[in-house]
């Protein structure tokens, strides 16, 4: 600083510029007594850091984990979890977040957020005791247009079951990035009333 002119060899006229790629930059200077001035400055090109994660931003089941792997060309990596691996197990929701570098100061950052969700909870609702030669309706506590829904029995995909027989009935509910809920019910067949009169 404290010239009057700067003409480098990129074409710029001002006093510092900021250059993307080594090599050899010129430049001249004028006094304010009109003298001139050339320098040379040599900037050399360090490899850079390339830094990509195994896994984007995810959903998992609660009970889940996932690996996080970080990949690429770098001299040292950090997870803010597991300091000095590559390689890191999310297990709680949160943003994790992985640092590289290399050994000649240059540093990238990259994150995967990671969200646990929790397993749905379902209960069936309907009579634990069936009639003598009737029928009764099990229901799920849950809207039919959120998860899918699979009765042991025979099958069944909807939300509601009709049955006719004594047993055991499980229901289970899975979301749309497959966590799943279970439930069971007991039906207990009620005895002939006319042997009981008998």
């Amino acid at each position: 600083t404290g010239f009057e002119a700067y003409e480098w060899s990129t074409g710029d006229t001002t006093s510092m510029i900021q250059v993307s790629e080594g090599g050899i930059y010129g430049v001249t200077v004028t006094e304010n007594t009109g003298c001139l001035g050339s320098y040379l400055i040599f900037v050399s090109q360090v490899p850079g850091v390339d830094l990509s994660v195994s896994v984007s931003d995810t959903t998992i089941c609660e009970g889940e984990t996932v690996e996080l792997l970080a990949e690429g060309n770098f001299g040292f990596v950090n997870w803010s979890n597991a300091p000095n691996s590559a390689m890191t197990t999310a297990d709680t929701s949160g943003m994790y977040i992985v640092e590289a570098g290399n050994f000649f100061g240059c540093t990238v950052y990259d994150t995967v957020t990671v969200d646990i969700r929790p397993l749905p909870m379902v209960e069936i609702l309907g009579d634990s005791i069936l009639c003598f030669e009737g029928e009764s309706i099990l229901t799920a506590n849950f809207d039919p247009q959120s998860f899918d829904y699979l009765w042991s029995d025979n099958g069944a995909t909807t939300d509601s079951l009709l049955i006719n027989q004594a047993g055991n009935y499980d229901l289970t509910i899975t979301d749309d990035i497959g966590c799943s809920g279970e439930a069971s019910i007991e039906i207990i067949q009620a005895e002939n009333p006319i042997d009981s009169i008998i």
